[in-house]
């Protein structure tokens, strides 16, 4: 399986993503931004960064590992990815928190301060987590070569039950709590899959709804 666990900075994903990296040895764990922000970095390079570990992804299922892979990432993004179609098991996590929270927690870690564009990029994640139509042009290339495969899901519908993002609010959540609800989802969306219930597993982007 994919885990996916995407949010803007400040949402608490570094720390869950390591918490999950030294305490869980069933799980390959990566984050897209050891690699920069997304406000640094083009359209294009955001989708082939995405393409790149989703394509990681399908190597360690192939060796029977199942994958978290965390980042700044819309779940369409990691949908329209070519391999995504070969992932067995697809499950996606939105990390949130309140902005202020967010720009605070920016200026205690250091680095480069959390601005406008991503408390933006928090919204956009935020209402696209409950609808594959929300603002959608935002993830599409001006020059877009083709590689992405939008087509799957891109007239999906608000309340498409394969559409269904986890949404851990972090705000008044310590690092641990936060892990905890993290690692009750994935058990949950392992025990979906298992089950035959996960709603993005087999041929997903063929299934139409009620059709499950």
């Amino acid at each position: 399986m994919l885990f996916v666990i995407g949010g803007a900075s400040g949402s608490g994903k570094t720390l869950n993503l390591l918490g999950l990296a030294l305490g869980r040895s069933d799980l390959i764990v990566r984050d897209e931004d050891v690699l920069g922000f997304y406000e640094d970095f083009d359209c294009r390079w955001r989708h082939a960064t995405t393409a790149y570990f989703v394509r990681e992804a399908l190597l360690h299922q192939e060796c029977g590992r199942d994958t978290v892979l965390g980042g700044q990432l819309p779940l369409g993004e990691v949908l329209a990815a070519p391999d995504a179609e070969a992932i067995d098991g697809i499950a996606a996590c939105l990390l949130d928190c309140d902005d202020a929270i967010r720009i605070a927690r920016g200026r205690i870690r250091g680095g480069p301060a959390i601005g406008r564009r991503q408390v933006e990029w928090a919204a956009f994640l935020r209402g696209h987590a409950v609808d594959p139509g929300h603002d959608r042009g935002q993830l599409r290339c001006r020059d877009d070569d083709g590689t992405m495969r939008w087509e799957r899901w891109w007239e999906w519908k608000r309340g498409d039950p394969r559409w269904d993002v986890e949404h851990v609010d972090t705000t008044d959540l310590t690092p641990d709590q936060s892990l905890h609800r993290l690692t009750i989802w994935i058990a949950a969306q392992r025990a979906l899959h298992a089950a035959g219930k996960l709603p993005l597993a087999a041929d997903w982007w063929r299934t139409r709804v009620g059709q499950r």
